[in-house]
């Protein structure tokens, strides 16, 4: 029907009215090329991006990735389990205040299951 409508839009012409269709499909699909780079393209944190001498946590929630820093090199990383869609993660900038060496873990957050971690070590 939509091309029934622009080839009668387009009547007595029919060398302009694909020299149109085609010339509206390359726009189409370099729009489709250039979305899938940019969704494609990771934007998470390179070592080039952390400039301090302190130590530091990051956290990359599309690789779900954790990562510890010190004098600006990666020390450590270990897979991450950040938020879901009704409880999902808190984006920012945090100071750590206290280092607990064990603790239990509970919570409930409906529609999710209630949970309970015991001993769940810092």
């Amino acid at each position: 029907m939509f091309i029934l409508f622009i080839h009668n839009f387009h009547k007595g012409s029919t060398r302009r009215f694909y020299r149109d269709i085609v010339s509206v499909m390359n726009k189409l699909i370099l729009l489709v090329l250039a979305s899938i780079f940019f969704l494609s393209a990771s934007f998470s944190v390179a070592s080039a991006d952390i400039i301090t001498n302190k130590k530091l946590i990051t956290v990359d929630i599309g690789k779900q990735t954790v990562f510890a820093w010190d004098n600006g090199q990666i020390v450590y990383q270990t897979i991450a389990s950040t938020g879901m869609r009704y409880t999902p993660t808190v984006k920012g900038s945090f100071s750590i205040r206290r280092k607990v060496p064990i603790q239990d873990m509970k919570g409930s957050y409906p529609p999710y299951e209630p949970y309970f971690l015991k001993d769940v070590k810092h």
